[in-house]
């Protein structure tokens, strides 16, 4: 029964277009599946399972902080989690999401870095779509979250609401304008 779990978990990541990784700190091996040769735009002829072959894929504006982040999930044997831009043969750039976990031996000492990635060109491109449609409309327009927070502002309603994008971002519509919290703004919001 437990093997036949496996395999459905498996053939449900392999449906979903995820990739699985193994980094064996111990020995530097780096073993990737068929999924992620090819997502990374190897071979199995081509991939000589090092960390620096992944390396080798990352965006140099990425490499940094992919490592920084996958390093400190070694050093603490904790979770590490990004998503970034690989450069593939040919030039052509992918956008990857990637999480993991680094697993420790009984004496404390990371062993392991097991996780997933998968494409998100797709989806990233579609949000860049969406912001130039948003950024070119001659109106005003902004997104709040549950909580009244900016998540969006495009250059128009910066004009119109008098601050600048970096201001808004992430702040509170209440805390920013105040004088709207008598007013029918914050219960039509709410």
């Amino acid at each position: 029964m437990e093997d036949a779990l496996r395999l459905l978990e498996r053939l449900a990541m392999e449906a979903a277009g995820i990739g699985f990784y193994d980094w064996d700190l111990t020995t530097g091996r780096l073993t990737w599946d068929a999924h992620l040769l090819a997502l990374f735009g190897y071979t199995d002829e081509t991939f000589d399972g090092t960390i620096e072959a992944f390396d080798a894929r990352v965006h140099p504006h990425d490499r940094v902080r992919v490592r920084e982040t996958l390093d400190a999930a070694v050093a603490t044997a904790g979770e590490w989690g990004a998503e970034y831009r690989i450069v593939l043969p040919g030039g052509a750039v992918r956008w990857v999401t990637a999480r993991g976990r680094a697993i420790a031996d009984p004496d404390g000492r990371t062993t392991h870095v097991l996780g997933a990635a998968f494409d998100t060109t797709a989806h990233v491109e579609a949000d860049a779509r969406v912001v130039r449609v948003l950024e070119s409309m001659p109106s005003a327009f902004f997104a709040l979250d549950d909580d009244l927070r900016f998540t969006y502002v495009n250059a128009e309603a910066e004009k119109v609401l008098g601050h600048a994008r970096a201001e808004l971002l992430g702040g509170s519509v209440l805390d920013l304008f105040p004088a709207e919290l008598t007013s029918r703004f914050e219960s039509e919001y709410r």
